[in-house]
């Protein structure tokens, strides 16, 4: 019995050490390609400089409200994005010029209520120190980042170009007052495998491979909105499987952004088959779960596909739900 426990216990330290042994070489294939912490701060050091010394820096009589928007990585590997934000604003902590709020504005996503909400939990969470939660603040500005990244083959090198901007646009006319945009370049010699996309921190913890202080459903809901740019066509081919299986996890929690985002794969082909009826029947969960767009979308299902039997009554029944719940072009449709 002695001997058969030891010998257990012997493969398990076996299994554990190899697969330590994996997780450290791959850790050690994508530092190869990923963006340092170094450089990360000084992108985030150098755009604040950009910006105190800007046009819009230099005429504010004083203090302008700038709301934490939305900021998107859709670059093939891990990048701090928290990070990068977090270093950004720290440098305007005590500014009298700036001051930015933890507070999404009412027009950076356009009647997403959904999206709003969970940019929303983000702020909360992530600059809670840094942003004032002044109720009272109106923003005139909103605060936005992209990270993307291409790559390149040239002989026996791979080379990942990354793309990171900062941008800061207008709340009343939606025109960009300033940008900062900064190209870094990772070359090797090393094999890029196959499946080479890395999680985020917000989907390592929805994928349950590292754990959160935060509920499953939030997490995989931050893990979508941090690939969605709210067009289901503009997600980059090797983030859809990732995308995809965030949302089908946070619908299965009962997410009806979740299910929406679920269904728009059904809906476009986009991550799985194209597949009307599949993408009306989730469309409708999320409308019932509270997602106003969903509930205008399977409206327009029924008035417009072919495939699906006409119902006018569910069909003004969903209009009068999508308009209920705030999405204001439901309204239009209901007089018609």
């Amino acid at each position: 019995m002695n001997l058969c426990k030891a010998m257990l216990l012997w493969i398990v330290c076996c299994v554990s050490i190899l697969a330590q042994s994996a997780i450290y070489n791959s850790n050690n294939l994508h530092k190869s390609f990923n963006l340092s912490i170094k450089e990360i701060q000084e992108f985030s050091q150098l755009a604040g400089i950009s910006l105190l010394t800007s046009s819009l820096g230099r005429q504010i009589q004083k203090p302008n409200v700038i709301a934490i928007a939305s900021f998107y990585n859709s670059a093939d590997f891990r990048i701090d994005s928290l990070l990068l934000m977090r270093t950004f604003l720290q440098i305007f902590k005590d500014s009298d010029t700036f001051i930015f709020a933890n507070t999404v504005s009412e027009n950076i996503v356009p009647e997403d209520s959904l999206l709003r909400k969970i940019y929303q939990i983000r702020n909360n969470k992530e600059f809670v120190k840094i942003a004032s939660h002044d109720s009272s603040l109106i923003p005139q500005y909103s605060l936005n980042a992209s990270i993307s990244s291409t790559i390149q083959r040239l002989h026996t090198l791979n080379i990942i170009e990354y793309k990171l901007v900062l941008y800061i646009t207008n709340t009343t006319n939606g025109l960009v007052e300033w940008e900062y945009t900064k190209q870094y370049q990772k070359k090797s010699d090393i094999k890029i495998p196959n499946n080479f996309t890395e999680e985020s921190r917000y989907g390592l913890m929805c994928s349950q491979r590292i754990q959160g202080n935060m509920a499953l459903r939030e997490a995989c809901e931050l893990a979508i909105s941090e690939i969605w740019r709210n067009d289901c066509t503009n997600i980059p081919f090797t983030k859809i499987p990732l995308i995809t299986f965030y949302a089908k996890k946070a619908c299965d929690l009962n997410s009806a952004f979740g299910c929406r985002i679920y269904g728009m794969s059904y809906h476009y082909g986009i991550g799985n088959k194209k597949n009307s009826q599949e993408a009306l029947k989730l469309y409708t969960q999320a409308c019932y779960e509270g997602d106003g767009k969903s509930c205008y979308t399977a409206a327009l299902f029924y008035r417009n596909k072919p495939k699906v039997i006409r119902d006018f009554d569910i069909e003004s029944r969903l209009f009068k739900e999508s308009c209920d719940l705030g999405f204001h072009k439901a309204c239009s449709k209901l007089v018609e």
